[in-house]
């Protein structure tokens, strides 16, 4: 029997009803722990990235433990507010932002907005000043720092668009300190996500410390350090920095200024605590044969949602091909069901999100890493050359164990599979194209 968070998933099933959607709050409580434990002997704040994951659940789990909220927009904003959070724990990042999200940040006073720019800190200078009221604002900083992470997620060199050139932030920082409607209170850097190497968070976070020590020679004194997050996970088996040796590596610099540190860690926590919906697809199957769901094994293959690709050739129930069991239309009405469960769960909750980690198979890659397991399950993983696809993370079978993802499991597929699956690959590829615009 599996169990999520010590208690068995069949009682929840038979409480709630199925398909039954649930989180790892243990899984996501530990990371966050170990985080807050790294760093415990210097003054922090963690702030929770909500792009990692904005359910509301979520939100206020991590505010149960303790942690404040990044917001990479207006609408996480509210949603940091309805989670409970107050302004003062939040702090308000991201590129883009408009006059609206801007205002509403500075009426409600949230701890800092990450500024991007000269030309944002002029705009937040106009809005604060016309409601009689100062900002208070953190300078994000570009160090020119490669992440040595993916080039798509990379956002610390010169030819990004985030951020102040460190070489600039300085004599920028002077002009703005007696604007009306400003305060500087920090200096924020983010180099990138998926950081599997010490060497650029250290950089980073020196670059930071610097130009800080700098700020006060001149007379500006601010308040913190806010140095992001993008501490990687293991996708790929690959070794990663733990919280403490992240932690080692930055506080010498940090613990130079003498100033309070902000981290916004999001993938780090939440990053492990889900895997595509397979369970889904099983469930329904399930429901149809009034058999156990731990009888059927499925494989899907593509995104999430309407571009999975449920693999009905490797579908079985108690080992019988599904094939045999189900008449054809009857099993592709229930490949259609999986594809659109999210709106399925939209439409039975009247508001909210589709974006749930089923509790079945959250547990299951959460046994079989932490077990060792190593049992073969379909995760959106980073493929290199795995299926045809180079440099793009999608959903495939990999094997699970102490690593993480010790090994993408390539299948044969027939004309149909390869077809399906190549459209949600394409969709991948623009989603990706349209982030980096």
């Amino acid at each position: 029997m599996l169990y999520g968070g010590g208690v068995p998933l069949a009682d929840l099933a038979a409480r709630f009803g199925t398909p039954l959607y649930a989180y790892s709050a243990d899984m996501i409580a530990a990371r966050y722990r170990e985080v807050d434990q790294a760093f415990s002997g210097y003054p922090h704040t963690l702030h929770y990235a909500l792009k990692a994951n904005s359910t509301l659940a979520i939100a206020r789990l991590v505010r149960g433990l303790g942690a404040a909220a990044d917001a990479n927009s207006g609408g996480e904003i509210e949603v940091a507010l309805r989670a409970g959070f107050t302004p003062e724990e939040i702090v308000f990042t991201g590129v883009g932002k408009s006059e609206a999200e801007l205002a509403r940040a500075i009426e409600l006073g949230v701890r800092s907005i990450n500024a991007e720019s000269e030309g944002e800190i002029e705009r937040i200078d106009r809005i604060a000043s016309a409601r009689e009221t100062r900002a208070r604002v953190a300078v994000r900083v570009n160090p020119d720092i490669d992440a040595r992470s993916h080039p798509h997620i990379s956002t610390g060199r010169k030819n990004n668009k985030f951020g102040v050139a460190i070489e600039d932030a300085r004599e920028m920082c002077l002009r703005m300190r007696d604007r009306q409607g400003l305060r500087i209170v920090g200096l924020h850097s983010h180099v990138g996500s998926q950081i599997t190497h010490l060497e650029p968070l250290q950089h980073a976070a020196e670059a930071l410390a610097t130009l800080a020590c700098e700020l006060r020679r001149a007379g500006i004194l601010i308040e913190h350090l806010d140095i992001g997050g993008g501490l990687g996970i293991p996708y790929e088996g690959q070794p990663v920095p733990s919280a403490s040796e992240y932690a080692a590596a930055v506080l010498p610099f940090v613990q130079q200024t003498g100033l309070a540190l902000v981290l916004e860690p999001g993938r780090y926590l939440v990053g492990q605590a889900g895997v595509l919906d397979v369970a889904r697809y099983r469930s329904f199957i399930a429901m149809e044969l009034n058999v156990s769901v731990e009888d059927v094994h499925a494989l899907l293959l593509g995104g999430h949602g309407d571009d999975m690709v449920p693999l009905k050739r490797y579908t079985s129930v108690g080992g019988i091909p599904v094939t045999q069991l189900m008449k054809p239309d009857r099993l592709e009405e229930i490949v259609k069901r999986a594809r659109n469960g999210g709106a399925e769960i939209v439409g039975l909750l009247k508001t909210g999100s589709a974006y749930y980690a089923p509790a079945a198979a959250t547990v299951a890659m959460a046994e079989s890493i932490i077990r060792d397991k190593r049992r073969i399950l379909p995760c959106a993983a980073y493929c290199d050359k795995e299926y045809g696809i180079g440099g793009y993370f999608v959903g495939v079978p990999c094997i699970l164990g102490t690593n993480g993802v010790e090994r993408i499991v390539e299948i044969e597929l027939d004309g149909d599979e390869k077809k399906m699956f190549q459209t949600s690959v394409d969709h991948v590829k623009e989603l990706v194209k349209a982030v980096k615009l």
